[in-house]
């Protein structure tokens, strides 16, 4: 696979209300995404759903280390100057990922907003492929207490989350797309081909699935994506 990091690629940030924190959007990421398509339809082997450890519902492969390569390039060289504060990242890990689980089949923990670490050092991204708009990535505010980053030192918020979601079923009886009681959509990034996301890893995100085939085990109609997970080395 031999992947380049596209010259002309254009980034902007997005501040998120109510933390110090940002989202960074990264249009044209790659100079050519096509290795990427092709490493998808012809030779991912993708794993059952949980196989990877973690709460994604669907379906997961690694991606190989050129795209692992070209994306530390991009935080190490052309996102330096917004991260600075951070020092040099390592990629710990890029899953390619098509959503397939059913809204019936969802756990709790499923139909809400998610952080992937409470560790504040840690970022992760998300790079958009599907060829048709399949939906992109909202960061969330829980309104009973206002939380949108979740750190060591409020993680038991996460608890009652799932708690309170139980408890308004009638709300939360599939993928969450939007304002409910008790979540607040604060920042929506809309997807694109070719776009990269990138925020940290502790905020309350999840998902946009707007089209009926954003629910998909096919590579060629389903929302696949590349979901990466990085950190600081300090």
């Amino acid at each position: 696979m031999d992947l380049t990091l596209n010259p002309a690629l254009h980034i902007q940030s997005i501040d998120i209300p109510d933390t110090q924190e940002q989202v960074f959007i990264i249009d044209d990421f790659l100079l050519d995404p096509e290795p990427v398509l092709h490493f998808a339809k012809k030779y991912a082997y993708f794993n059952p759903v949980g196989a990877d450890g973690t709460f994604y519902p669907g379906i997961r492969d690694h991606m190989p280390a050129p795209y692992t390569r070209v994306l530390a390039q991009l935080l190490n060289r052309d996102l330096y100057p917004f991260t600075c504060g951070y020092g040099p990242q390592r990629v710990t890990k890029s899953m390619l990922s098509l959503i397939t689980l059913g809204q019936s089949q969802l756990h709790d923990v499923q139909k809400m907003p998610h952080i992937d670490s409470s560790n504040d050092r840690a970022f992760a991204s998300v790079h958009y492929l599907s060829s048709q708009p399949r939906g992109g990535t909202a960061i969330y505010k829980f309104k009973p207490t206002g939380t949108v980053q979740i750190n060591q030192s409020n993680q038991d918020i996460v608890l009652s989350m799932i708690e309170q979601v139980k408890a308004h079923s009638h709300e939360h009886s599939g993928y969450i797309n939007g304002d409910t009681s008790l979540f607040e959509k604060v920042v929506d990034i809309p997807e694109r081909f070719n776009r990269l996301v990138i925020y940290k890893s502790n905020l309350l995100h999840s998902a946009r699935l707007t089209h009926e085939q954003s629910i998909s085990s096919s590579v060629e109609h389903g929302r696949l994506t590349v979901s990466s997970f990085f950190n600081d080395l300090q």
